[in-house]
C-alpha cells in the first residue's frame, strides 16, 4: 500500500517519505516514487472498547451537576461568545456533552466496539481538540476547504481551550484513566491531561512525540518492532512545545498489550477520527502486519532529475 497525502496532517505518508501534501505539478514524480519504491512490515493493532452505558449515565450525570455547582456550566464561565465565529472553541462541560451526543449514541448502544489501529490512539487533550475540529467541520463544512485554513482553524481551537479556566475534563485524566502495559500498572503523572499511543514515529502533522533520545528504560521506537510507545501530554502548552520541537512527550511504557481502564467520559481518537468515547473497558493486542511501499530518497532525487530534463 502506497499512502498518498491527501489529508490534513498525513503522519503515515511522511513516515512512508512520501510528503507532507500532493499537488498536480508533482503527480508524476509520485507515479515514478511508487514505482521504484521499497516494501517494508508495519505493525498493526486491534483494539477493542467494553463500554459501561449504565455507568456513563452516571458519570454525565455527575459531571453536569459539577459544573452547574462549579458555575463552568454558566454562560459567563465560557472564555469565547456564543456570538463569535468560535463560540463552541472552548464549550462548558454540559454544551460539550450535547454537542457530542452524536458522536458517542451508537458507542452507548453497543457493547462492545472494535478498531483497527495504523497511527497512534489519542485519550484526552489532543482528542478533545480533534473533536472540536470535527465537530466545527461537519456543521459548517464549506469552511475547511484548505489545508493551511483547517490548521489556522485548529490551532485557535487549541489556543482556545488553553485559555479555558472551567469545565476542563482533561485536567482529570490521571483520576479517570488507568493503563496496564505487558502486565504492570503505569503512573500517570499530575498534571497530564493526554495520552498518546503510538505506532508511528509521526503525530500531529509531523511531530515525533517519542523522540529519538536513548533512554536505558525503553527499545528505540519502530513501526514494526511489535511495540507500541505511550506518552503523556501536560496540556495545550506542551502540545505547542513538542510541535515546536522544544520539547517531547513524557515518556512512560512501551510494550506489546495494553489495557485501559476509563471511569468518565473522555475524548478518544484512533488514527485522527475523534468521538466521546463512554466508560469502558479497552484492549490493545497485536494485529496482522501490512505491506507499505516506502519511497526511497535516491531513487526519489534521481526521479526527479529525470522528469525535469
Amino acid at each position: 500500500v502506497a499512502v498518498i497525502p491527501l489529508g490534513t496532517g498525513n503522519d503515515l505518508a511522511r513516515v512512508m517519505k512520501w510528503g507532507t501534501g500532493i499537488s498536480s505539478s508533482n503527480v508524476l514524480d509520485l507515479l515514478i516514487g511508487i514505482n521504484e519504491s521499497e516494501t517494508i512490515a508495519m505493525d498493526r493493532w486491534v483494539i477493542k472498547f467494553e463500554n459501561d452505558a449504565g455507568a456513563t449515565r452516571s458519570a454525565v450525570d455527575s459531571l453536569i451537576v459539577s459544573a452547574d455547582s462549579s458555575g463552568s456550566g454558566s454562560p459567563a464561565a465560557t472564555t469565547a461568545s456564543s456570538d463569535s465565529e468560535a463560540d463552541s472553541e472552548v464549550m462548558t462541560v454540559e454544551s460539550f456533552m450535547a454537542c457530542s451526543v452524536n458522536h458517542w449514541s451508537t458507542a452507548m448502544e453497543e457493547q462492545s466496539q472494535t478498531f483497527i489501529m495504523n497511527n497512534y490512539l489519542g485519550i484526552g487533550i489532543d482528542a478533545d481538540i480533534a473533536l472540536r475540529f470535527h465537530l466545527k467541520r461537519e456543521e459548517a463544512p464549506e469552511k475547511f476547504h484548505s489545508r493551511l485554513l483547517n490548521k489556522s482553524i485548529y490551532l485557535k481551537m487549541s489556543l482556545g481551550k488553553m485559555m479555558q479556566r472551567s469545565g476542563n475534563l482533561c485536567k482529570q485524566l490521571p483520576r479517570v484513566l488507568s493503563i496496564e502495559v505487558d502486565g504492570e500498572m503505569v503512573k500517570i503523572p499530575s498534571g497530564v491531561e493526554g495520552i498518546i499511543i503510538l505506532n508511528i514515529s509521526s503525530w500531529m502533522a509531523g511531530c515525533d512525540a517519542w523522540g529519538s533520545d536513548r533512554d536505558d528504560r525503553f527499545r528505540p521506537a519502530s513501526l514494526n518492532d511489535g511495540l507500541l510507545e505511550v506518552i503523556g501530554v501536560q496540556g495545550v502548552m506542551h502540545l505547542g512545545q513538542i510541535q515546536g520541537n522544544i520539547r517531547g512527550g513524557l515518556r512512560l511504557a512501551q510494550g506489546a498489550a495494553l489495557n485501559l481502564t476509563l471511569t468518565s467520559p473522555m475524548a478518544v481518537h484512533i488514527d485522527g477520527e475523534p468521538w466521546l468515547q463512554p466508560v469502558c473497558r479497552c484492549t490493545i493486542q497485536p494485529g496482522h502486519s501490512a505491506q507499505m511501499l516506502r519511497r526511497q530518497k535516491r531513487q526519489h532525487q534521481h526521479s526527479t532529475a529525470s522528469a525535469n530534463t
